[in-house]
């Protein structure tokens, strides 16, 4: 077990399991080469010695904050925000002995005074909100104070910077805040506190620059160098100094040939391409990134000078010009959506986020897809379920990794889809002798051998991202759907979700910039969640709304169909936000739906099969509860990618899934019958869509969503 300060996770709930932790056994006498006697009267005048342990695969946690046990993976505890809950948690951080928690989908960022020794701490101030039980994204307005999705939090042992990932912009704070809702003091993405359009855009069509920022994931202080793992702009920034004035440029770019371009994998597949890296990390001399869509970690083995640098090492992949998912089948050396990395001297660190497992490496690695030594979240290298397919949540279970802090004698890890940080002992740690110890002995564990993988994925509940916005555009009106707004609609999948070839966005002359919300960029295979009867999306938050970026990876413009902001023929032009979302629109989906029953698409495939017979009318129940999310919104289907959809019911009912392109035509129909309660993974192999981007459609349990994916042929 690990002893990392307390982090916390996003969780669905799974059943416990007993785990007992290896004890490494005590070196040999003879091989001390300490008379026998001597040590005997050491032992008895110092006390029984403290045995130094080494990580071993399927540790179980010591300490968990955000639950009140390690059994438990509710979003905020079954209940509302308060300060012991939790809500899809990102990266912690030590900062001064103090514990900092980026709440995710809480819209705020906890801080303990100190690291918690015991279950479900409580902590002690909230930024990002005006107190322990909000959470409403922008609370009160973009500002200094506001926050909406934070994540990857870092610091310099002084300043705290804060990714504010969906405002895209990052927030430095000259101090560690004592005080709630405590205001930035510079700002690096926006030329203000009260801006946050993706990119600075003031037209769809406004390249990315050096002061840009397009959903920032992460950040990294070292050696006084600001890091920022820019997610959709497919790019790496590094400041050579951490800003100290608001919309500072960054003097390096790593992942694209200068400042204005943002493709994915730009030039090609290669050391120097970067697609929606989620977690990038500094130690002089060498620089990490998880390059996350293209199922890799690369290396530099020295901090970049210039732009568009080639790494040295990649791990999770032959060599450069692969991007497979596990590579050569799930391994030690294989890599699932890696979301987090990070380096505490001697060891790496990773968070292979869609194989439910922490990658340590003993040493830092040298050589293309180096194995791993140990595996905390799974029992062996060639296994892969959220929380190791239990029904709960256990001390040595992961649901969707997202971050690791690690200080050399502690290892914290936010749990993400388990709503929880957890703190593990960290065995490999040799304490410096004390009045109660003794010799000390140390073990090296052996890699557990590869083997070819024979888990499939279970299915989990899927997480309904918390603040409700206005949609982005609406598509040309079929007679099988209502083009108008809703107090229930779910931003699953965000602009984020469709990288590409091409960094400008559709430029139609009847976009309005004021339309698209800064919805969550989460495209990665997120993390899924137990569906709590209680857990109602809230309201709408006031923000600065963000244009449309329909790239694609294929490079092809998109198409130009006029797609507008509302129902109003007529868009205007004008760069003012619109107002905020009201609760009382039009619903976005007539409000009794009633789909046809029909069978499932043979080019779908529903886990688990077990549904009830299609009725000829599918009607709703008001008492259900649903949940729905994307996995990889981004499929490429020459390679054999499937889309996966995921979808939770708290009980039997109809659900429709459609897929319409952006004229509105209706491309497939992909679900609609009745399924049965529980979590569900549906996986669609695009039959009847060509290559583009398409708007997909969800109804069920009176809940309707939407998200954009693109396919790739």
């Amino acid at each position: 077990m690990f002893f990392p300060p307390p982090g916390a996770g996003f969780g669905a709930i799974l059943e416990s399991v007993p785990v007992t932790m290896n004890q490494t056994p005590f070196l040999p006498l003879a091989r001390i080469r300490i008379p026998l006697c001597f040590l005997l009267v050491v032992g008895a005048f110092f006390g029984p010695a403290e045995t130094a342990r080494a990580f071993s695969n399927d540790q179980a946690a010591d300490v968990v904050i955000g639950q009140a046990n390690m059994t438990s993976g509710d979003i905020n505890q079954g209940g509302s925000p308060a300060a012991n809950t939790l809500n899809y948690p990102s990266a912690p951080i030590v900062v001064g002995g103090k514990l900092i928690v980026a709440d995710t989908d809480n819209n705020r960022v906890l801080i303990y005074n100190s690291i918690p020794v015991s279950d479900n701490a409580g902590a002690n101030t909230v930024l990002g909100q005006p107190d322990m039980a909000s959470s409403t994204a922008n609370n009160g307005g973009v500002n200094a104070n506001t926050l909406y999705h934070p994540r990857g939090c870092t610091s310099d042992g002084t300043k705290l910077i804060i990714p504010d990932t969906d405002n895209h912009r990052v927030l430095i704070f000259n101090a560690v805040p004592t005080s709630n809702f405590a205001g930035a003091d510079v700002v690096v993405g926006q030329p203000d506190f009260t801006s946050n359009r993706h990119n600075q855009k003031v037209s769809p069509t406004a390249p990315p620059g050096a002061n840009t920022l397009y959903t920032p994931q992460a950040a990294q202080v070292d050696n006084g160098k600001l890091f920022i793992a820019d997610w959709y702009n497919c790019r790496i920034l590094i400041f050579n100094s951490i800003p100290t004035v608001n919309d500072a440029n960054a003097d390096v770019v790593v992942g694209q040939p200068d400042f204005t371009h943002n493709d994915v994998n730009s030039g090609g597949l290669s050391a120097q391409s970067i697609y929606c890296p989620h977690g990038v990390w500094a130690q002089a001399p060498r620089l990490f990134i998880a390059d996350t869509y293209n199922q890799r970690v690369l290396i530099f083995n020295s901090i970049p000078a210039a732009n568009f640098a080639a790494a040295d090492v990649v791990l999770g992949q032959p060599d450069f010009t692969h991007n497979d998912v596990n590579s050569g089948g799930l391994s030690a050396t294989s890599l699932q959506y890696p979301h987090f990395v990070k380096a505490d001297g001697a060891r790496l660190f990773i968070a292979d986020n869609d194989n439910q497992r922490i990658k340590i490496y003993n040493s830092l690695p040298t050589v293309n897809n180096a194995a791993a030594d140990i595996v905390i979240g799974q029992p062996d290298w060639t296994s892969g379920s959220p929380n190791q397919g239990l029904l709960n949540p256990a001390a040595n279970t992961l649901n969707y990794p997202k971050g690791i802090y690690s200080n050399g004698t502690q290892l914290i890890l936010s749990d993400n889809s388990n709503n929880r940080v957890l703190i593990y002992n960290d065995p490999s740690y040799t304490p410096t002798p004390s009045a109660t110890e003794s010799a000390t002995h140390t073990h090296t564990p052996t890699p557990s051998p590869t083997a070819t993988p024979t888990w499939t994925p279970t299915a989990m509940p899927t997480h309904t991202p918390s603040p409700t916005h206005t949609p982005s555009w609406t598509p040309t009106p079929t007679p099988s759907w209502t083009p108008t707004f809703t107090p229930t609609f779910t931003p699953t999948a965000t602009p984020s979700a469709s990288p590409t070839a091409s960094p400008t966005a559709s430029p139609t002359a009847s976009w309005t910039p004021t339309s698209s919300p800064s919805a969550t960029p989460t495209a990665t295979p997120s993390a899924t969640t137990s569906a709590s009867p209680t857990y109602t999306p809230t309201s709408s938050p006031t923000f600065t709304p963000t244009p449309p970026d329909t790239r694609t990876p294929t490079g092809t413009t998109t198409p130009t169909a006029t797609i507008s902001a509302s129902p109003t023929p007529s868009p205007s032009p004008s760069s003012t936000p619109s107002p905020a979302f009201s609760p009382s629109a039009t619903p976005f989906f007539s409000s009794t739906p009633t789909p046809t029953a029909s069978a499932v698409p043979a080019s779908a495939t529903v886990s688990p099969t077990a549904s009830i017979t299609p009725t000829a009318t599918l009607t709703w129940s008001s008492a259900q509860t649903a949940f729905f999310r994307l996995d990889n919104p981004v499929v490429r289907l020459s390679r054999g990618e499937r889309l996966r959809i995921r979808f939770y019911l708290d009980q039997d009912g109809p659900v429709r899934i459609r897929a319409y392109d952006l004229t509105g035509r209706l491309a497939a129909e992909i679900l609609n019958e009745v399924q049965s309660a529980g979590p569900h993974l549906l996986l669609w192999d695009g039959a009847g869509a060509g290559s583009g981007t398409y708007l997909l459609f969800f109804e069920a349990a009176g809940r309707r969503a939407r998200g954009k994916i693109v396919l790739i042929r």
